[in-house]
């Protein structure tokens, strides 16, 4: 169609490229928000979601959850089941860690957050269960087609998936933060 569009550095799919690149851009945005929520509302919950996604910046940057699950799979043979292949076992294994060391800390901060994180996490959640969905599910339903032109169509919702909904956290994120700092406004006119 267009040479632009050859080129690997506007592929949604690859390394490096200028969508993964801007993605990188937003993990950083939601960090930085959430650590400015946590010190704005002194509510340290925040701090355990930005944790979450400080992790899924370096395993998106550093390819962890590629180069760990490879070596699980390979050093426990993990075997390829209904088609989903060894390697992408290994893979959700490292996510089912991370997993495991991260969300015990957000639902602590759940429990004993204020009902205003309360809700904020369920809204967090909502958003991170969307972006699973499209970085796990899809992401297995995409490996395991193997058509050429359903592939790149699904690689396409995958990672186009992915990038909206981060984009709208962002987004919803931002909105938090502008709303916590007119209310702190407000509050400083009304004790004057």
């Amino acid at each position: 169609l267009s040479p632009i569009l050859e080129n690997d550095a506007f592929d949604l799919s690859k390394d490096l490229s200028y969508s993964e690149l801007f993605q990188y851009v937003k993990y950083l945005w939601i960090i930085v928000l959430l650590f400015g929520l946590s010190r704005n509302k002194n509510q340290y919950g925040y701090l355990s979601w930005a944790f979450l996604f400080f992790y899924i910046l370096l395993d998106d940057a550093l390819m962890f959850h590629e180069q760990i699950g490879k070596y699980v799979a390979y050093r426990f043979e993990l075997p390829e089941i209904l088609g989903i292949r060894a390697l992408d076992l290994g893979e959700l294994s490292v996510f089912i860690a991370a997993g495991l060391l991260l969300f015990p800390w957000i639902i602590y901060s759940y429990y004993i957050g204020t009902f205003t994180f309360r809700v904020h996490s369920l809204n967090f959640f909502t958003f991170f269960a969307i972006f699973a969905f499209f970085g796990l599910f899809i992401d297995f339903f995409h490996e395991a087609v193997d058509i050429k032109y359903v592939y790149g169509m699904i690689s396409i919702v995958e990672d186009g998936g992915e990038m909206i909904i981060i984009s709208l956290f962002t987004s919803y994120l931002f909105w938090l933060s502008h709303k916590t700092e007119k209310d702190r406004m407000l509050y400083r006119v009304c004790t004057l």
